[in-house]
């Protein structure tokens, strides 16, 4: 993996993937069937497959500008009971995007294994996930953006992705905890020395906890607001203002911080920083007290005078924007993907409770109003997923993915909390009730939508995009495009 910062962006270069004859194929339009009863599962965690355990997918699949898209999702009831059968729409996505073979599975068997059973006890007692993250280190899931040669699993954005999705089903908030250290460490990736790269990597690798420190009281969205400096003394710097909202701060072991080292260039006047936690001067000043996503700390530090060595600077003087979005690209479409994971685990609470109780003397699932919002919910776990496969896909050839990790991060969050909502809804009374997980799921979709570039900001960023390509193409510059005369007989 060979990343590089050019123009403000970063380009990722992966090893050649394997060959398709090296995967499973699965013959076009084959769909696997393995039905059986529901018998007494009260929760869709409960069935006897682990996924889609409550839907029949029939799979008319075709290619679209090079992807693919469902074309029907069927929901049955039989004598009150719902079979679950496993399906090949997995597959066929991870294999398309090349993802590794087997990461999908490690990573639902580990979500299954060690973040289900503890991810309410968390949200309530407000408490770091160590064993959950000791876990994920076991199974090969921590670190994906350092190399192997430096301790880390050097996986692709495309493995991200999957193993956002599949640990979003089980917590968003136990995910970010695990996210957090490849959107810190991608700067270092991009623009730290081998030097550099070989200490931090390293200490990470054997459980140091870094994170990100970005922004403040007045530069959240607007990065290039951001009022902390640092202002260089002979061969170091001394770093002052404050940063909110910083997460994992607790347990953090250094932080990524970005300062202007120029406050007159605005964004170009960004630098990064390696700081350590304990450094003098540096002080948690509030931690906030949050409604969701409550497994890790919040919180407002603050830095007075503190004394940073040159060698702690990452990159050049004024690469710390640019280092900054190269994190962001990295990491907005697993941000899409968590967001798909949890939509998945509301739709799988909601049709567990609507084929399991009745209302008007036949089940909850037979009235289209319900229904129809579960179809729907599933049309966007589709969709979304695809979406998200290709932001990745994308920076893993080395092509800009700006625009599609923004469309991917607004769909998938929309969809999250939407789909949480209507799960709510579904359960009734019981649905706002902390004994049931659709009320956590609510929250916590909440988060998605706000944190790592607020929709606002994505939809900016869609629409400015759409204005440059106008201005671009000629054949946009008039109004409607003008269709070809048609060819005299």
């Amino acid at each position: 993996m060979t990343p590089a910062l050019s123009g403000g962006y970063i380009s990722w270069r992966y090893p050649t993937l394997p060959s398709s004859s090296n995967t499973r194929q699965s013959p076009q339009y084959r769909h696997a069937r393995e039905s059986g009863p529901r018998g007494s599962a009260t929760s869709p965690l409960e069935a006897p497959c682990i996924e889609d355990t409550s839907l029949r997918l029939e799979g008319t699949i075709s290619t679209v500008s090079h992807m693919i898209t469902f074309a029907t999702v069927r929901m049955f009831a039989e004598s009150r009971t719902v079979r679950c059968v496993s399906v090949t729409a997995f597959d066929l996505a991870d294999q398309m995007f090349g993802v590794t073979p087997g990461l999908r599975a490690r990573a639902r068997e580990y979500a299954h294994a060690h973040v289900l059973p503890v991810a309410a006890r968390h949200d309530r007692e407000a408490t770091y996930p160590h064993s959950a993250i000791a876990a994920a280190r076991a199974a090969g899931l921590l670190n994906t953006v350092i190399p192997e040669s430096l301790g880390g699993t050097g996986m692709s954005c495309v493995d991200d992705v999957v193993i956002a999705e599949e640990v979003g089903y089980g917590c968003s908030s136990i995910w970010t905890t695990l996210a957090i250290r490849g959107l810190t460490t991608v700067p270092i990736a991009v623009g730290g020395t081998p030097e550099q790269q070989r200490i931090l990597f390293g200490s990470v690798a054997e459980g140091a906890v870094p994170a990100f420190a970005l922004t403040e009281p007045t530069g959240g969205s607007d990065v290039a607001a951001i009022t902390t400096t640092a202002r260089r003394e002979g061969g170091d710097y001394v770093i002052n203002g404050m940063k909110r909202y910083i997460s994992t701060t607790d347990v953090a072991t250094f932080f990524v911080l970005f300062a202007k080292t120029d406050p007159t260039a605005g964004r170009r006047g960004i630098s990064a920083f390696v700081v350590s936690r304990d450094a003098p001067g540096l002080t948690v000043t509030h931690r906030f007290d949050k409604f969701a996503h409550r497994c890790y700390d919040t919180s407002e530090i603050a830095l007075r005078e503190v004394i940073v060595p040159e060698s702690s600077r990452i990159g050049a003087e004024g690469d710390g924007f640019g280092l900054a979005m190269a994190a962001f690209d990295r990491n907005r479409p697993a941000v899409a993907a968590a967001g798909i994971g949890l939509a998945r685990r509301a739709r799988d609470e909601a049709l567990a409770r609507a084929t399991s109780r009745t209302a008007f003397n036949s089940a909850v699932i037979d009235h289209q109003a319900v229904s129809h919002k579960i179809a729907d919910i599933d049309v966007g776990i589709s969709a979304g997923r695809l979406l998200s496969l290709a932001a990745a896909k994308e920076l893993d050839d080395g092509r800009r993915n700006v625009t599609t990790a923004a469309k991917a991060k607004v769909f998938a969050t929309d969809l999250a909390m939407r789909a949480a909502t209507d799960a709510v809804q579904i359960f009734g009374a019981a649905g706002i009730m902390r004994e049931n997980p659709v009320e956590k799921l609510m929250r916590d979709a909440k988060v998605l939508q706000v944190y790592e570039g607020t929709n606002e900001i994505q939809r900016n960023i869609v629409v400015r995009d759409l204005v440059r390509e106008r201005s671009i193409r000629p054949e946009h510059r008039s109004g409607a495009i003008k269709m070809p005369e048609s060819q005299p007989s």
